[in-house]
């Protein structure tokens, strides 16, 4: 009789212990497992990189870009970003408090150098910077992929749009 009580004391105990260790998780302890895409299931990832262009290929007659992704900050971000990476500018205030910034407001942080080689599509959209002579406005102008490939200096700073690892459009990254 002592050991029916004894095990209904410990399984009474054992189970209000793995309750309150249960109810006791904080929405931020806890993780979210991804969920698991099946073969039928077909999942578009889309992306947006900035990154220097390092080269242009052609493989089984398919083009691929060669670029160096790259983080392009701007603002508040831009200056703590340069401040982290030593790149920060300063001026000492009147009072005597430093005061850090970036010129033209932005910054490019290339902490990973590793070059990825990336297919472009067929008929990829491609949006060169346009500063025409005849206006003061400058914008983008729609170019071919032969055309890019002729203008293009090693180590442009380009907007890549890609969707499922596809390249779909290069925009030119304006900087002042």
């Amino acid at each position: 009789m002592n050991n029916k009580i004894l095990f209904s004391l410990l399984t009474l105990i054992f189970f209000s212990c793995k309750k309150k260790l249960l109810t006791g998780i904080k929405p931020s302890e806890s993780k979210i497992e991804k969920p698991i895409i099946t073969n039928t299931e077909k999942k578009t990832v889309l992306e947006n990189r900035h990154c220097f262009v390092n080269g242009i290929i052609e493989k089984n007659d398919k083009k691929y870009i060669v670029v160096d992704y790259v983080d392009f900050l701007t603002g508040d971000k831009a200056t703590e970003k340069a401040k982290l990476n030593g790149d920060a500018e300063f001026d000492i205030s009147k009072s005597g408090d430093t005061i850090y910034f970036v010129y033209s407001d932005y910054y490019v942080s290339n902490i990973n150098s590793k070059l990825r080689t990336i297919e472009l599509r067929a008929d990829i959209k491609i949006e060169l910077l346009d500063f025409s002579p005849s206006s003061n406005e400058s914008g983008y102008k729609t170019v071919f992929i032969e055309e890019f490939i002729k203008k293009y200096k090693n180590h442009s700073l380009v907007i890549l749009k890609m969707k499922n690892g596809i390249c779909e459009e290069i925009k030119e990254q304006f900087t002042p």
